[in-house]
């Protein structure tokens, strides 16, 4: 399953005969835990995004994707490790390939 945005209106399929949306855009939070260390990353694409686009660029803050979709993403993190790993760039994504 895709995590998907529904911000903002973004079309409507031709010739739908039925009540639909169709998502503004989408996320992706990724997490790792080594040895007690957790790294994350998030990002926000548009629903336009191509597959050619530099996913590097869409990075975001997991508070952003928080703020974004009304989602606690890890709501069983005690508070001081969330404010510090939710609220920064996550560092996970330079081993993800982004510099």
């Amino acid at each position: 399953m895709v995590p998907l945005l529904y911000e903002t209106f973004f079309a409507a399929l031709p010739g739908a005969d039925e009540l639909h949306s169709i998502p503004s855009g989408y996320f992706k939070v990724i997490v790792s835990e080594v040895n007690g260390l957790m790294e994350a990353s998030a990002f926000i694409m548009q629903q336009n995004a191509s597959r050619r686009d530099d996913y590097c660029a869409t990075q975001v803050t997991i508070d952003e994707v928080e703020a974004r979709t009304g989602l606690d993403i890890m709501p069983v993190l005690p508070d001081e490790s969330e404010e510090i790993i939710e609220g920064m760039l996550g560092k996970l994504a330079t081993r993800l390939g982004c510099s």
